[in-house]
């Protein structure tokens, strides 16, 4: 029995072999089209000599050429157009490693000797060849050294801002000082001393702020540590004597809210240290600030002798108490509670500005 095909079945395979033919044909064709037509650039290219295998006229604009032909007529390659060798080299050696880049930007000089930024990404084929595409990203790039220039700019301002400002403070409070030395009335002298203490805490703001990475907030712990540390130098008061004991909570909180805040505790804690401890009471203040939920809860505690039961500390003639009650409703919108028991404790809290 004969195993050759008939001749019906030959004309059916041969058939089968022209659809198979023409569904490549048509396969190509479509990748071509896409390949030349894209607006994204693309690209093929001969790892070991660096030689453009195929490019499309997309790609081919973006490196200064009219069309992809102008490319692979003189059999240029992908070194021709790098601006900074090393930066080809770093992106070829990832491709080793790996077998691909993503997303590698590199500045390229042009056939017009334009610059210009393109983002690409490779693979390695089982063929050994690169395929990949590229994105101009010029414009994009210009854009962003516009902003940076600008903020830069912004930041060198507001650093002169502060400076200044905290340079004026600083001018003030050495005026103040010079008075009070040539002053022989002590009641005077305090009062030019916890003026000192107050421009201190506002200027403070600005010290803190000029070495902050983040302008808009500030570092609460370090900028309260500044003022406290100047109190007890203004008042001359000995460690041995009273003790401060403090438990701040690292948390970020706007300009609005530290400079009012600076304020109150620089009144409370010199309160405390001019009434509190009498002749050589020893005691200790305690501080606390923390966090609940969306508020800020501080708290400035003494064990010394207390308040006065004829005092009615929310309606005091005394302008460090009338200033940290506007201070706490007016500028902070919060509430402030007062306890004289074994001491004094005053209770403040307020919502956080997000």
């Amino acid at each position: 029995m004969s195993n050759k095909p008939t001749y019906e079945e030959l004309e059916h395979r041969v058939k089968e072999l022209e659809q198979t033919e023409k569904a490549l044909k048509e396969s190509e064709e479509k990748y071509r089209n896409i390949f030349t037509n894209s607006q994204v650039g693309l690209f093929r290219t001969d790892p070991a000599s660096g030689h453009v295998l195929d490019i499309n006229d997309a790609l081919a604009r973006m490196v200064g050429f009219k069309s992809r032909e102008e490319i692979l007529d003189n059999n240029l390659s992908v070194s021709d157009f790098y601006a900074d060798g090393n930066r080809r080299q770093e992106i070829a050696e990832k491709l080793i490693k790996t077998g691909y880049y993503k997303n590698e930007e590199a500045l390229f000089l042009n056939h017009l000797k334009e610059y210009r930024w393109l983002r690409m990404s490779g693979i390695l084929t089982d063929e050994g060849i690169i395929e990949g595409v590229a994105e101009d990203i010029t414009e994009r790039k210009k854009a962003e050294e516009k902003i940076k220039a600008s903020l830069k700019e912004k930041q060198v301002l507001l650093d002169e801002v502060n400076h200044r400002v905290k340079n004026n403070m600083a001018v003030i409070n050495s005026l103040l000082k010079l008075q009070s030395n040539s002053i022989e009335d002590n009641q005077i002298k305090d009062v030019l001393k916890e003026s000192q203490n107050r421009i201190y805490a506002m200027s403070a703001i600005h010290e803190t702020l000029h070495g902050s990475e983040n302008l808009s907030e500030i570092d609460l712990k370090s900028y309260l540590s500044k003022i406290i540390s100047s109190i007890f130098q203004t008042y001359s008061i000995s460690p041995d004597k009273v003790t401060l004991n403090t438990d701040i909570e690292k948390i970020p909180i706007s300009m609005n809210q530290a400079s009012p805040l600076g304020l109150i505790i620089n009144e409370l804690i010199s309160n405390s240290l001019k009434y509190a401890f009498p002749d050589d009471l020893k005691g200790e203040i305690n501080l606390s600030i923390k966090k609940l939920d969306k508020e800020l809860e501080l708290v400035i505690a003494d064990n010394g002798i207390g308040v006065p039961d004829e005092l009615d500390w929310k309606n005091s003639n005394t302008l460090g108490l009338k200033l940290v009650r506007t201070l706490v409703e007016n500028q902070l919108d919060g509430s402030i509670d007062m306890e004289s028991k074994n001491g004094t404790k005053f209770s403040i809290k307020f919502d956080i500005e997000t």
